[in-house]
């Protein structure tokens, strides 16, 4: 459990998309670091394109794909998306 610190602010979250009973704030992050889906492993799961269009659609950008897996013929299958709110740069 975290300890309630007034001068800790947090900027991300990160869950998996299979966690459609969370409720999230999305005005109150600045990055959101989501496993998405390109093939429905389950029942009436949001596959990436529509998670990218609804995050978009609230002000986040795609910034990159990480940690991709690929069926056994090749096809994408899942990786880790990392959104951005608005134009932020992740360059230093």
């Amino acid at each position: 459990m975290f300890a309630r610190d007034e001068n800790v602010h947090l900027h991300r979250l990160a869950i998996g998309t299979n966690e459609g009973e969370a409720v999230i704030l999305l005005h109150c992050f600045a990055y959101i670091y989501a496993e998405c889906s390109f093939m429905e492993l389950y029942e009436d799961q949001a596959l990436a394109d529509e998670v990218i269009a609804y995050l978009r659609r609230h002000g986040f950008r795609l910034q990159g794909i990480y940690n991709m897996a690929y069926d056994p013929k090749g096809n994408a299958v899942e990786g880790d998306f990392l959104f951005a709110k608005g134009r932020v740069s992740l360059q230093a």
